[in-house]
């Protein structure tokens, strides 16, 4: 049980601390496509409970590509300490703030997730669920990945959400922004 929660608490903590830390790069805001991919690079500190003694307080650099189109089902994919994770908006809100750190949330709960591919369910468990952003987190790598995996080939993906509905996602072909991003990670053609 504590493992959960510290889980839980973990990922709305990755949520609630860009905004406090969020520096080095402004999210692109230059005109483009009205669906394209935005980077995004920050430094993240983490303190407290339940952080780790030696982790309190170093920075830490991240980045994250995101799709902001003012409709349910944009999306983020956000590598930081090797941790490779997906945000999804569920319900309509500032996905852009959210993702550039202007809001923020401590509490979250978990829900169950059905992960469809061209209409086909190909995973299902438990995401992250924040209410007062509107948003879950990816709780496993493996479906961060498959949702990667799926902007590349340029599939139609949607989440059925326990408790909310079944969303699309956003997912335009990959640019540059897309292609550049994740190396720390393990993916992309920039992988170490």
């Amino acid at each position: 049980m504590f493992y959960r929660l510290t889980k839980l608490f973990a990922a709305s903590l990755l949520i609630g601390s860009l905004s406090s830390s969020a520096i080095a790069k402004e999210a692109d805001t230059s005109p483009s496509t009205p669906l394209s991919w935005k980077s995004y690079f920050f430094t993240m500190t983490f303190s407290g409970f339940p952080v780790r003694t030696d982790m309190q307080n170093k920075a830490y650099p991240g980045e994250s590509i995101y799709v902001a189109s003012e409709k349910v089902g944009d999306t983020a994919l956000t590598c930081i300490m090797n941790k490779f994770r997906a945000t999804v908006e569920v319900k309509p809100t500032d996905f852009e703030g959210i993702i550039t750190g202007s809001k923020t949330s401590r509490r979250a709960n978990a829900r169950e997730v059905d992960f469809y591919v061209n209409d086909k369910k190909v995973a299902d468990g438990k995401w992250t669920y924040v209410p007062k952003l509107k948003v879950i987190l990816s709780s496993k790598k493996s479906d961060s990945l498959r949702l990667y995996n799926a902007a590349v080939r340029g599939d139609n993906v949607a989440l059925k959400v326990s408790g909310i509905s079944k969303v699309e996602l956003s997912l335009p072909e990959p640019n540059e922004e897309f292609v550049n991003f994740g190396g720390d990670c393990g993916i992309g053609p920039h992988a170490k």
